[in-house]
Formats: C-alpha cells, sequence, structure tokens
C-alpha cells in the first residue's frame, strides 16, 4: 500500500529545485522525487506514472523478481535523455533492501533483490525505467530455473517472423513433452521462456537452447540465423540460446522498456502469437501499460507457471531424433473469430493445455459426436476376413463434384480441402499399399506412411490424401511434388474415410458411421491422421479456410454410401481461391533465356476435343524441370484450331500433362483472365479433365 503524507522544495540536479513527496510503502518510510517530471515526452507519461505503473502491477510481478539479483537501467532524464546500468546496489540504497554477491573473476558485485513492494518503488523513484534480472534465484545462483530463447529480428523483418519461428520453438519442444511460454520483450522481438525449476546447471541449459538453435537454422535457413553476427541477420530472426548465461540477464516479465511509447514485456498466449500471425499484424504483439493492467486484472498472471512448473530438459539424442513442429494438427488457431483471445489476452483454454487439430474449428463438433453409438465394431479377435484385402488392388476412391459457393446444412458435414495425392491405403496388418486414384502403387515413394500404418496392426482399407505442409502447417503441393527429393516440409496422410473393417465391406454403412468408427481406431500418429470435420455450418468454416489461406473446404451428406470409382454430388468440393485444371497444349521461351518458360498454353476439353483457354505467364519456376518435361512432349501438330498471337515462337506439345492455375475470371470468350501457375499435376491424366 503507497500513502502520501507531505511534500517540500530542495535542490535537485544541476541546481534545480527538486519537488520531493514524502510516501509510506506497506510501512517503509520513502522519498520521492521530480514526480512531475516527463520520463515519456511522445505521450507526456511522467515519473509518477512510472512508479504508479509498477506498483500497481507488483502482485503479478514480484513473484517473478523474488530473489533474482537485479541490474537496474536507470533514465534520470527519461528515454529520451542518456542512460546507464548499474549492477552494483547504490551505497545510498535504505538497509532494508535484500542484496546478494555474485563473484566474477576479477570482482563482487552486491546485485539488488527487489522482493517486496518497498523496494519497488525505491527503484522506480531511481527512474529505472527498465528490470533485467537473472534466470536463476538467489543464493544458487549456479541453478537456472528456466530456459529462454530471446527472438530478435533482424533488418528486414519483424515481430511477425518472430512469431513464426516462436511457433516452430514451441511445437518442436512440444513434441519433446516440453511446454514452453511466450512474452513479448516490450521493444521489436518475442521471447519465449521453459520453465524447469529443478536442480539443473546452465551448462546443459546452454548446451540445449545452443543445439535447438542450431536444429531451427538448418531446418529453415532463409529465416532464422543462431550466430551472432549483425551481418548474418539481415531478414531473419536470431535465436539468441546465448541467454543462458549465468552472467547474463534478460528483460522482465512486466517491466516498461525504454521506447517511444511505455510499453511492457507482456506474457502472451500462443493462441495471440497465431493470430497476429495470421492477420499479419504486429500491432497484436505491441502492449502498454494500461492494456497490461487491464490483461492483469481479468486474466491474472499468465506467466504463473513458468515460477511453478516442473520439467526436465530431454537429452540432446532426443532434440536431434524430433521430428519438428511443422504440423498443421498442432495449430491452435481454428477456433472460431468470437473465441478468439482479446486485447486482454482472454481465450476459452490456455495455450499449453491441449493440442488441437487443425480441421477442428471448435471443442463444440467434437463433443457433438460423443455418445454416438458406433454401428461397425472394431473385432479384436482372429476373425476369418469376408474380403480379402489383396483382392481389392483395382478399388479406386469416390470423387467430389464441385460446387459455386458454401452453404450451410444439418445433414452436411464439413471438412478441410487437403492439397495433395489422394491415396487409397490397403492395410492388411504388416503389409501395406498405397494406391493414386489412378490406379499407381505410391507405397515405396512414402515409407513413412506405410510404417506408421503397419503401426496400427489393423486390416482395413482407408481413404484420404498425401500432403506435405509448410512451416505455416499449410498443405503445400509444390512441396509434396519435390519431397522425395528435397525432403522439406512435413509429411502426412490425412485419413477421411473408412472403407473395409476386419474384412467387413462398410461402404454401405452412413458417411457418420464410417467416419465414427475410423475416428476410434486410428492411434494418433503424427503421420496418419483423422480428419476432423464440422457440422452443418459450412460458410463459417468456408471463411475460415479462406483466411488461413487454404485451398478451400469438402461439404459431405450424412447420409451417404461410398461408392468407388464414381463421381457423386453428395461429396461436393468448394474452393476459396478460382483454380482450375487445365491441359498443357504448348508454350514458349523466355527472350532472355531459352532455358527458361516464357508462358504456357492453357487448354480444356470441349467436347471430343481442346479448344484454347488463354496462357499462363506467372508462377512458371514454381515446378523446376518443367520446360525439359515438356521439350520431350514437341510436336508439329497443334491441339486446338487458331492460335494467340505470342511474342516469341509457339512450341506444340502433347497434350498430355495437366497443371492447376489459378485466375481471375472467365471471359465471355472462354479464356481464363489473369491466370497464373500453382502446381503440376502429376497425380492426374490429361482424360480425368472434365
Amino acid at each position: 500500500m503507497v500513502n502520501s503524507s507531505d511534500s517540500d522544495k530542495t535542490a535537485g540536479r544541476g541546481g534545480r529545485a527538486a519537488k520531493k513527496t514524502q510516501v509510506d510503502v506497506d510501512g517503509r518510510r520513502l522519498e520521492l522525487s521530480n514526480l512531475e517530471k516527463i520520463f515519456y515526452p511522445k505521450v507526456k507519461f511522467t515519473k509518477a506514472q512510472v512508479i504508479d505503473y509498477y506498483a500497481r502491477i507488483a502482485p503479478a510481478l514480484l513473484p517473478h523478481l523474488k530473489n533474482r539479483p537485479v541490474s537496474l537501467k536507470r533514465y534520470p532524464d527519461g528515454v529520451t535523455g542518456s542512460y546507464f546500468f548499474e549492477k552494483q546496489a547504490p551505497s545510498h540504497r535504505p538497509t532494508w533492501i535484500e542484496t546478494t554477491p555474485v563473484e566474477s573473476e576479477d570482482r563482487r558485485i552486491d546485485y539488488c533483490m527487489i522482493n517486496d513492494l518497498p523496494a519497488l518503488v525505491w527503484t522506480s523513484n531511481l527512474a529505472n525505467l527498465e528490470l533485467h534480472t537473472f534466470l536463476h534465484c538467489a543464493p544458487k545462483i549456479e541453478i537456472p530455473t528456466m530456459l529462454a530463447f530471446d527472438l530478435d529480428p533482424g533488418e528486414g523483418t519483424d515481430i511477425l517472423l518472430c512469431a513464426q519461428v516462436g511457433l516452430w520453438i514451441r511445437d518442436l519442444l512440444e513434441e519433446l513433452g516440453i511446454a514452453s511460454f511466450p512474452k513479448t520483450s516490450g521493444s521489436k522481438g518475442l521471447q519465449l521462456y521453459v520453465p524447469l525449476n529443478i536442480p539443473i546447471d546452465y551448462d546443459k541449459t546452454k548446451a540445449f537452447a545452443h543445439a535447438l538453435a542450431e536444429r531451427l537454422e538448418s531446418d529453415h535457413p532463409d529465416q532464422i540465423v543462431s550466430k551472432m553476427q549483425k551481418r548474418l541477420r539481415i531478414a531473419k530472426v536470431f535465436v539468441d540460446w546465448s541467454q543462458n548465461d549465468e552472467h547474463k540477464t534478460t528483460v522482465t516479465v512486466y517491466s516498461l522498456r525504454a521506447k517511444d511509447r511505455p510499453t511492457v514485456s507482456t506474457p502472451v498466449t500462443w493462441e495471440e502469437v497465431e493470430l497476429a500471425l495470421r492477420k499479419k499484424d504486429p500491432k497484436q504483439l505491441v502492449f502498454e501499460w494500461h492494456e497490461v493492467l487491464e490483461r492483469v486484472e481479468k486474466n491474472g498472471d499468465l506467466f504463473e507457471p513458468v515460477l511453478k512448473l516442473q520439467q526436465r530438459l530431454p537429452s540432446l539424442k532426443a532434440l536431434a531424433g524430433a521430428r519438428g513442429g511443422n504440423v498443421v494438427g498442432r495449430s491452435r488457431t481454428s477456433q472460431k473469430s468470437s473465441e478468439r483471445p482479446d486485447r486482454t489476452g482472454r481465450a476459452p483454454y490456455k495455450a499449453h493445455r491441449a493440442k488441437r487439430k487443425l480441421e477442428s474449428t471448435s471443442e463444440r463438433e467434437a463433443e457433438q459426436t460423443t455418445g454416438k453409438e458406433v454401428t461397425v465394431a472394431v473385432q479384436e479377435n482372429n476373425v476369418s476376413p469376408e474380403v480379402k484385402i489383396s483382392a481389392l488392388r483395382q478399388l479406386r476412391p469416390m470423387l467430389a463434384k464441385s460446387a459455386d459457393a458454401a452453404f450451410n446444412d444439418p445433414g452436411w458435414i464439413f471438412e478441410i480441402k487437403l492439397d495433395g495425392y489422394r491415396a487409397l491405403a490397403l492395410v492388411d496388418r504388416d503389409s501395406v499399399k498405397l494406391i493414386s486414384r489412378t490406379g499407381n502403387e505410391l507405397s515405396a515413394a512414402y515409407p513413412a506412411i506405410v510404417d506408421d500404418l503397419v503401426a496400427t496392426n489393423l486390416t482395413a482399407v482407408f481413404d484420404g490424401e498425401i500432403a506435405v505442409l509448410d512451416e505455416s502447417g499449410v498443405p503445400r503441393f509444390a512441396l509434396l511434388q519435390n519431397y522425395r527429393t528435397a525432403h522439406r516440409g512435413h509429411l502426412v496422410y490425412y485419413v477421411f474415410d473408412l472403407l473395409f473393417l476386419n474384412g467387413r465391406d462398410l461402404r454401405n454403412q452412413s458417411l457418420v458411421e464410417r467416419k465414427e468408427a475410423l475416428r476410434r481406431i486410428l492411434n494418433g500418429s503424427e503421420i496418419v491422421r483423422y480428419v476432423e470435420h464440422v457440422d452443418g455450418t459450412g460458410k463459417a468454416f468456408f471463411d475460415l479456410a479462406r483466411d488461413r489461406g487454404l485451398e478451400g473446404i469438402v461439404a459431405k451428406k450424412k447420409s451417404a454410401a461410398y461408392f468407388s470409382g464414381k463421381r457423386v454430388d453428395h461429396w461436393l468440393k468448394i474452393k476459396c481461391r478460382r483454380v482450375e485444371e487445365v491441359i498443357i497444349c504448348g508454350f514458349t521461351e523466355s527472350r532472355v533465356n531459352q532455358n527458361t518458360l516464357g508462358a504456357l498454353l492453357a487448354g480444356v476439353p470441349e467436347g471430343a476435343a481442346l479448344r484454347y483457354a488463354g496462357l499462363v505467364g506467372t508462377g512458371l519456376n514454381r515446378t523446376p524441370g518443367l520446360i525439359t518435361n515438356l521439350r520431350k512432349l514437341v510436336t508439329g501438330e497443334r491441339p486446338f484450331q487458331g492460335a494467340p498471337k505470342t511474342d516469341m515462337p509457339i512450341r506444340w506439345v502433347e497434350p498430355k500433362l495437366v497443371c492447376s492455375v489459378e485466375f481471375q475470371e472467365w471471359t465471355k470468350d472462354g479464356i481464363l483472365r489473369g491466370a497464373s501457375f500453382v502446381s503440376l499435376r502429376t497425380d492426374k491424366t490429361a482424360s480425368e479433365i472434365a
């Protein structure tokens, strides 16, 4: 409690008159000076307001300062004046200010400790705007209670890339069973803390942090650097692992920062980090003093687990073997807009409490499926199968028709449309075949999927999609095409239907019955994943998919059976982007480099023939080697009547290759306007294009 008693005028710095105020703080008598001095000129934020902020935030802040040596960073003339660090406790300190000695090779430093409100107000009166503490507590200064990563954006980037890097670290740590907690630096970056609260030394925490930073740099060399030199940080984030040192301090949670405005190092939820990244809005991760007070009043201390949660660091070997976190299923950004955290940090769940599936847009849909009777029992005994899996090699998947717009209907469910290779999985205990929609076997290309399907120990036929996820957890077809050679991204087999189980043909069962049986038999693998859905609310689900940059959604009628090899109207694909699959009928070379494509000539079926559908002139570098493949198909025959005018000679090709293109609209003449190449569809033949 702070109570003001009286004030007078005395000589201040430089002979100026300084106003001093006597206050009682929890039974301690303090003299405060120059309370009217403006410390943040841009917003006229005074020294009195600085002290008031620290006094009001004290209940949340003091537990994080308790017994930690503090390095004072003093700004006697405010943020626009000079500052100095003060490690040695001032000689004029009150006798009740606690200190702790720290020995170095050449000297001893007695650091202040801010263990109560009077000490906090006293240091604030010294114009100590920023609080910088060690990762250990006295007297056990050789034992860090936490591990920290300071994510510092280099020139040309901002806190949004820090947010993405933070999510990669979070997911990698979660895979190792470790929870982490983010906070803003209050300046330009993001910081991530891993609570330990067990006996451990700095040698171990520093080695682990260094190894993790180098691992991330290896996984994401275009976005991350683990070395300190500033020349290496341009357009990248420096993952500063070196803070895990007994001689280094980091800015304390809830500390003010000496910027133009009184911003604060603020604990945030992972949902807030994801939301800022999705909205591409760095302001979502900037908080001033009054906002922080409101957040703490409404939600308490989001960083409290850092003080209490006990965790053991995994071995460096376990870290090296972890797959990493570029996983759709770990995203928490799929809640509806009404459930998103606001500027107070409120959210209907805590970031560290549960892993979520991307495809599920809310907890409610998952709860709605509980209690349903599953009409297909999973057989645990050795009943002879009615249908041999080996006899199903010629099975083909059911295909969806297209729809123009999303809709709401309680008789339908809605799933994410996945940008990958459609594949049936024929699983017979330790034998697995992955079959493409055209009948090609893909098993040898994706051994990791095969291994995880073998681990299910089932006899079943699954329908699903092979996809590769980018760093944001979004399926990218270009990554899938190059996965066998580049191994970039995270490979996943998304399973959305169950056709046979233990020899029983389930295709005549309703979709919801098949999906409920499927949900119960999959074992939560990181590679083989059950595809969640929402019930009835297609419009909101479509908006979410569009906002996240996904390809679209698929609407499926709940009561419908499965018709192998048929294209049906009770499965409807609804695309967020205007994407068309066209046949490549010719190409031109670049005027600058003949080994580079200038444009593709697209064709689409019209009756039994092809007609010209436009030029595709951008995005052509997304598939390396495409020009080489096209040159092998060069022919003297023109696939359609008429030819467009081009600035380079047209080389016609046999109409065999299919590609996806994005475009603005179809013209009245049936030409794609603004067409851009998306990907080569090696999984489809020209005869399949309708």
